[in-house]
């Protein structure tokens, strides 16, 4: 089987090189391995020694041997050298058909991936635009230096993910910043001594200025699915102002990021007086926000008090839209209506986290976006032995439902009289 790639990667990988780039014909990624084997699946240095960065290939593969979060992985067939084709012009790989845009990188905000949070991976690779990105090395137990880095995306600090790009494994990088960056990100078959899967910095493209700000245009650089959803419930444009102004104002004099509700940095905090202000707006606009929220729902929306919101419980095991519901209904406020399963369900449809699929009887299944929360889909039979489809959502999905509860309920500072 012929596949035609952009090479993006050589990294270093137990004296050999670990290759991926994107597949021209699906944009997706495709990781080549000499061995259907997690461990042992090096390709040979002198193979791709020649190329550059950037070349498009044609090689010669046996087929795809997925294995675990590697489900990119097609076996090389070592015996067909291969062939350069062309160039790739890196202004095309500045789109969103390449780079993501996701919360998190690779599956959550930390170095790496739990045995259970592997399970929900469904990808191994990644493009990410970062910034702020600075290395440093350190000696291990076993006396070699190991390479990392740290850096910040989506708003979110990342730090000590080891760096495998062989042109930034030297110790004259340490102490270095790359002011805005693309990231190859990979993620292993199996994981290390302490059991946790750890994530690599597989290719780093330094950004020029213009570069940064060229992405920008092109991919969103920051989630924010408040934008969608308010977009999505509330099509006319000036009831979506009127809502957006609200959340945004207040989200902004408590000194918090009005898209990713992490606390704003200090230099940014607003004075006293700045933040007495915003709130003055927010309460007069509030009064204009009651009336469409009114007029929209013809009776209040499930209302809930802030301080119960900490009280919902989020489990490791996954939930139903129904048993998310049921446990948020019973910590609401007794008046309005009862929040039900369908809105939980098309909170993350407009959120981008699931789709509709099918023609005549639509279902609701995980996007990309989807996955990484650990949102997943199976088959139940009920107590009739009726075979039904169900949509369950792991611990990351509910945690984002209940850090995002006021597009779907109507939260409340005290209890109304």
């Amino acid at each position: 089987m012929k596949k035609s790639f952009v090479l993006i990667t050589r990294s270093y990988k137990y004296g050999g090189y670990c290759v991926a780039g994107f597949d021209l014909e699906t944009k997706g990624w495709i990781h080549l391995v000499s061995s259907a084997e997690p461990t042992g699946s090096e390709i040979p240095k002198p193979f791709f020694e020649p190329f550059d960065d950037l070349d498009i290939l044609e090689v010669e593969t046996k087929g795809k041997v997925p294995c675990g979060c590697q489900t990119e992985n097609f076996l090389l067939d070592l015996s067909v050298p291969p062939r350069k084709a062309g160039k790739f012009s890196f202004y095309e790989l500045l789109s969103p058909a390449y780079v993501l845009s996701t919360p998190f990188l690779l599956g959550n905000g930390s170095s790496g991936l739990s045995e259970e949070e592997i399970k929900r991976q469904h990808t191994s690779l990644g493009l990410y635009a970062v910034e702020n990105l600075l290395f440093d090395f350190y000696l291990g137990d076993d006396g070699k230096k190991h390479y990392r880095c740290k850096f910040r995306y989506m708003g979110r600090g990342y730090s000590e993910i080891s760096v495998i790009d062989p042109i930034y494994r030297k110790d004259g990088f340490q102490g270095q910043t790359i002011a805005h960056a693309l990231l190859a990100v990979s993620l292993p078959a199996v994981p290390y001594q302490t059991g946790k899967y750890y994530k690599f910095i597989a290719k780093i493209f330094p950004l020029t200025a213009e570069e940064a700000t060229r992405l920008k245009a092109v991919v969103p650089s920051n989630f924010a699915p408040h934008s969608r959803i308010f977009a999505k419930d509330y099509p006319d444009s000036s009831k979506e102002s009127a809502l957006r102004a609200v959340h945004f104002l207040q989200s902004l004099s408590e000194g918090r990021d009005p898209d990713t509700n992490a606390v704003l940095d200090s230099t940014m905090i607003f004075s006293p007086s700045y933040a007495a202000w915003l709130r003055y707006c927010a309460e007069k606009l509030e009064g204009t926000a009651k009336r469409i929220e009114e007029k929209q729902f013809g009776q209040m929306p499930t209302c809930i008090l802030r301080k119960n919101i900490e009280r919902i419980p989020v489990s490791d095991e996954p939930a139903s839209a129904s048993e998310i519901a049921r446990r948020i209904t019973e910590l609401c406020e007794p008046y309005g209506k009862k929040l039900t399963a369908v809105m939980v369900g098309n909170f993350f449809l407009q959120a981008g986290m699931l789709k509709e699929e099918g023609e005549l009887h639509k279902r609701k299944v995980p996007t990309e976006l989807g996955m990484e929360y650990g949102i997943t889909t199976e088959y139940r039979n009920n107590a009739a032995g009726i075979r039904f489809f169900i949509v369950l959502y792991g611990r990351a999905a509910q945690r984002f439902f209940v850090d995002n509860l006021e597009h779907c309920v109507k939260v409340l500072e005290s209890p109304r009289g």
